[in-house]
């Protein structure tokens, strides 16, 4: 999401915490094996049963669960959401009922069929993920043959029905140098909409970051103002995930500063845990329940369980370290706090970005606290 103004639902007498939406990861498996993906998903060419995983009946009770909560939208991600060949009944429920759907996938099954469906079924917004401009680099990352294609084709697919796909590239050093080329190359292919990722230190992301094969901190910001001189030649929009303390006042004005939602949203794994999104399959603690055989636990869950609690009432009041004297610390909420909680244990601790970037003194002096008025 790149919208700082998130629209919630009003919510219910009997709820003080309306639930947005729904982040329902449908398999935990994917086609590919990309070196950086922080949800690390085994990785299957097709499914078959025996997974273990929900049926799509059982995700639609757990959604209607949700609207009773406030829930409007979902967003289905991954594992590749797209191997699930039943998905459609699941997305043609929610567009029957006015709940909006986004997808996140990695674009090698779309065909024009499914290009023409996620058109009829008015799939709110969908963000496909390519890693390099060229071939053989794309597929090496994303640790499969084909990929590059696939995905290509996926993105030509949605446009020719109509559709804005969103192109997510993730940053890494083999691809830094690349940018002008990879934002060449969605001009031609008639995508307006791209977003630039920093690979975050979580799952095989981790691996990278102790190989060296990601930017540091400093490499970032410094990327970041040679992309606004590349963005003054690209038909669109392009947005470099940064924390709100490094984007500049044009895109905070402009709505871009990607906030997470984390006070309106919970995450529905494939087995029917309850998380805060994903990170449910890395961090057992960050797993509230199940609501498979009984959805209704999904109320309990959202009501009375004590990290969500934890969430609503020390954030942002007790975000420690840079987090808690920057200016945007009510807005922003420490960036991702299920990262932050899954490498040090802490709901409250500051987000690895800002914190690195502090340290190194390249943390923007004007978007602290002055010292005098902190307490």
């Amino acid at each position: 999401m790149t919208n700082c103004d998130i629209k919630a639902p009003m919510p219910s007498p009997d709820d003080e915490f309306p639930l947005c939406s729904l982040y329902i990861n449908p398999t935990r498996f994917c086609n590919l094996a990309c070196r950086h993906c922080w949800v690390s998903p085994p990785r299957k060419a097709s499914l078959g049963g025996g997974d273990g995983e929900m049926s799509i009946r059982e995700m639609i009770e757990i959604i209607k669960e949700g609207v009773k909560l406030g829930v409007s939208s979902i967003k289905l991600t991954g594992g590749e959401p797209l191997l699930r060949k039943d998905i459609v009944e699941l997305i043609e429920f929610c567009s029957g009922d006015g709940i909006g759907v986004d997808i996140e996938t990695n674009g090698t099954l779309i065909t024009e069929g499914t290009a023409r469906l996620l058109k009829d079924k008015r799939v709110a917004h969908i963000a496909v993920s390519l890693d390099s401009p060229f071939e053989e680099k794309n597929d090496a990352f994303r640790g499969i043959k084909g990929a590059f294609r696939g995905a290509v084709h996926g993105i030509m697919s949605l446009i020719d029905e109509g559709l804005s796909p969103q192109v997510i590239i993730s940053l890494y050093r083999d691809n830094l140098r690349d940018i002008a080329y990879f934002l060449d190359l969605m001009g031609k292919l008639g995508v307006r909409d791209v977003k630039i990722n920093p690979i975050v230190p979580l799952g095989r992301g981790s691996a990278l970051w102790d190989e060296g094969a990601v930017p540091g901190v400093g490499e970032v910001l410094e990327f970041s103002k040679k992309l606004e001189v590349l963005e003054t030649f690209f038909d669109g929009m392009i947005y470099l995930d940064l924390p709100m303390a490094f984007r500049p006042l044009d895109k905070l004005k402009a709505g871009m500063c990607g906030l997470c939602a984390i006070k309106s949203i919970l995450g529905i794994l494939s087995d029917g845990s309850v998380s805060i999104c994903g990170i449910g399959y890395l961090d057992k603690g960050l797993l509230f329940g199940n609501a498979r055989n009984d959805p209704s636990v999904l109320g309990k869950i959202w009501r009375e369980h004590p990290v969500l609690k934890s969430i609503r009432e020390d954030i942002p009041a007790k975000l420690e370290g840079v987090c808690g004297i920057c200016v945007f610390r009510n807005r922003c909420l420490g960036s991702c706090r299920a990262d932050v909680y899954h490498n040090t244990g802490s709901l409250t601790a500051p987000y690895w970005f800002c914190r690195m970037a502090y340290e190194e003194g390249l943390f923007p002096s004007t978007r602290l606290i002055p010292e005098e008025i902190r307490a």
